[in-house]
């Protein structure tokens, strides 16, 4: 009888001990899991979420190398609006969108873009946008009027230059014509343009 009652005593003991090794141990596990698991980073942005397109929305950019919304805006219709994500900064003039829309900012990490050009170059940013009418998630690919883009990095210097990425599986990056045409000032570059078809590599 005595050894059943210390049996069961040690028993309890035993369980006590285990709860408290766990409550000692688990906060740990868990602080360690969030030191391992940082938020993604995009280009030279913030953090970012993973696209995830709509119903009805046909496969865009969002499925072609640029596979995370680093800005999403929606703008009403006919309304000049100017919004900043990390070093791209856009201008959209009120006569450019006629219509309510949803302006998305895509990106991917730099390093992914970086085995697509020559070794001789240095990808410093990557972009795309995607305009979505929100009354039936269909994209939208012309503006009615030229929209301004600024890429802002200390790398950029006279001699970089943009790259179109063309939005096939796997992507396609080719030269783009308005290379010529970019407006470079004290680490910044400016362009002005209508072209939503396109992804851009900025690079040097």
């Amino acid at each position: 009888m005595h050894y059943q009652v210390k049996k069961r005593q040690d028993y309890q003991h035993i369980k006590k001990l285990k709860k408290k090794i766990f409550f000692l141990i688990a906060p740990l596990a868990l602080s360690a899991c969030s030191a391992a698991s940082p938020a993604a980073s995009f280009g030279s942005g913030g953090s970012a979420s993973t696209v995830s397109p709509a119903a009805k929305i046909r496969p865009g950019l969002g499925l072609s190398g640029f596979s995370h919304i680093t800005d999403s805006v929606s703008i009403p219709a006919n309304t000049a609006t100017s919004f900043k994500d990390g070093d791209i900064t856009v201008t959209i003039p009120a006569n450019a969108i006629s219509k309510e829309v949803v302006f998305q900012i895509l990106q991917s990490k730099n390093s992914y873009w970086q085995k697509k050009v020559p070794k001789r170059e240095k990808v410093i940013s990557n972009f795309a946008f995607r305009i979505i009418d929100p009354r039936n998630k269909e994209l939208i690919y012309s503006l009615n009027a030229p929209i301004t883009v600024t890429v802002t990095s200390p790398s950029i210097v006279p001699g970089v230059r943009y790259l179109h990425v063309i939005p096939s599986t796997p992507p396609k990056v080719i030269n783009s014509s308005v290379s010529s045409s970019i407006n470079i000032k004290q680490h910044s570059l400016t362009h002005v343009g209508t072209g939503v078809k396109f992804g851009w590599l900025v690079v040097f």
